[in-house]
């Protein structure tokens, strides 16, 4: 559907090199700008809208193990006091 758009910009543009009156050249150069913008925001939404609306996959109860296993092992390695810490002046 978005491909229309290119047709009837690249028509328009035609109309506006072929006329020799200024109000339609003018008319026909702002449809040709507005049906190309048109055209981008269709391609634009035909390739990488798809993906964006398409939910993340689900993990699968022994990938969410390992990652809350991995977590409490980052957070408790992260908690654990250091001997810089320990050695800190009053």
């Amino acid at each position: 559907m978005h491909w229309l758009f290119l047709a009837l910009a690249l028509g328009a543009l035609v109309l506006a090199v072929t006329t020799t009156q200024a109000w339609l050249l003018l008319c026909s150069l702002l449809a040709a700008v507005a049906l190309l913008l048109l055209w981008l925001k269709g391609l634009y939404a035909a390739r990488v809208g798809g993906r964006l609306q398409a939910p993340p996959p689900a993990l699968h109860p022994a990938e969410q193990d390992a990652l809350r296993a991995q977590l409490r092992a980052r957070t408790s390695s992260s908690h654990s006091p250091s001997l810089s810490e320990e050695r800190s002046p009053p």
